[in-house]
């Protein structure tokens, strides 16, 4: 009979436990955040970063260091000696049923804190002076001898280069960054009832990150591009480069063309080729008139034109202060990107277009008579590859 009762009872066990398997149950995951400083607890959507010493204070009144079972109080005992190794870093605590999504948790919520850095302190360089979950970052002092007429050691400092800390100011500012916010709601939703362009957003500033965090600027042009893939292109068809710095015209162009009573220019219309957009330069300089838009040229040729040059001939050498440009670029149409959908709420992405074209009827006759019309009268093959 004891057999039979043990039997049973290693049973039920085994059904428990497949039952625990096919249905975790959510719990709190806690990191530790290198290079980072805070003064309070910041609840961060479906995360909460606490400053130094809050983990070892809890697990130090935590009830499982009295528990009757031994090995809840070993276990806890590993948890506290864990605590003390990091006493003197923030943590950030997030809520998930394994280890692998809650680091993906965590790192999502820093990565939209980075974006917070870039907007309140727009000349910081992340890739010296970030922070992160480890593995996410690096601080290394690479050493070299140096086989002269007398022998010596050089060494040089790489990457991150110090701790960052953000103000009791930063924190009760947050929250009345509307993008911010809006980011921080897209990630607190399942991934499976998030919209689409929610989704183009969170990779997109993914992408971002990783050109922030990168020191190599090959590295960084290359995901800078697909950033700006993700967030504003349509289709691998001829002419999305061109589709696409139109776009971040729109969003960007500091003159406000068609929006806020501001005619459009012709920017706004659909250019077949490159050279099209030289030829109307040409043609308004030789007239005396205002040619230039820098928020379509400086993507549609000099950030596209870099990238090209990294992706299809291996260059390198790309100037530090083009990188620096191209970044702003992207940034500058991300936050003007998630600024739109924050004023058009469940909005698919092609309403972007659909604005865009309203926009058309703002331009001048001459410019609805001979763009919109042609434009409208193109074929897809007459679309030149950019």
């Amino acid at each position: 009979m004891p057999v039979g009762k043990d039997s049973r009872r290693l049973a039920r066990a085994i059904r428990a436990l497949d039952e625990a398997r096919k249905h975790p149950q959510p719990l709190p995951f806690v990191f530790p955040v290198l290079s980072l400083k805070i003064g309070a607890s910041w609840a961060l959507g479906p995360g909460t970063l606490d400053p130094p010493m809050a983990l070892l204070r809890e697990l130090r009144r935590h009830p499982a260091r009295r528990s009757a079972r031994p090995v809840r109080v070993k276990l806890h005992e590993l948890a506290l000696a864990q605590a003390e190794e990091w006493k003197d870093m923030t943590t950030i605590s997030v809520v998930a049923t394994n280890q692998t999504q809650a680091a993906e948790r965590a790192i999502a919520i820093l990565r939209i804190l980075r974006l917070y850095q870039r907007i309140r302190h727009p000349y910081v360089s992340l890739s010296v002076q970030a922070f992160g979950l480890p593995g996410e970052l690096f601080a290394v002092q690479r050493k070299v001898v140096v086989l002269a007429r007398s022998p010596t050691v050089h060494w040089s400092r790489l990457g991150n280069l110090g701790d960052w800390s953000f103000t009791d100011a930063d924190q009760a500012q947050l929250p009345q960054d509307q993008r911010i916010s809006y980011l921080l709601s897209a990630l607190n939703t399942l991934p499976s009832q998030r919209l689409a362009l929610d989704r183009r957003l969170l990779l997109g500033l993914e992408l971002l990150d990783i050109a922030w965090l990168s020191h190599d600027p090959r590295i960084k042009t290359l995901h800078l591009a697909m950033a700006l893939e993700v967030l504003l292109g349509t289709s691998s068809e001829g002419g999305e480069t061109l589709a696409i710095s139109r776009r971040v015209a729109f969003l960007t162009c500091p003159a406000h063309c068609g929006r806020q009573e501001v005619q459009a220019c012709r920017y706004f219309y659909r250019f077949s080729n490159r050279e099209e957009v030289v030829d109307f330069i040409r043609q308004r300089n030789q007239a005396g008139l205002p040619a230039i838009c820098s928020a379509f040229l400086e993507v549609a040729f000099d950030f596209f034109t870099d990238r090209n040059r990294v992706a299809h001939q291996g260059a390198s050498g790309i100037s530090a202060g083009a990188v620096s440009q191209h970044h702003s670029n992207v940034e500058g149409a991300f936050l003007a990107l998630v600024e739109w959908a924050c004023r058009h709420p469940g909005a698919r992405f092609r309403a972007l277009d659909t604005e865009i074209a309203h926009t058309q009827e703002k331009g001048s006759p001459y410019l609805r008579r001979d763009y919109a019309t042609k434009s409208s009268r193109k074929s897809p093959r007459a679309a030149a590859r950019v």
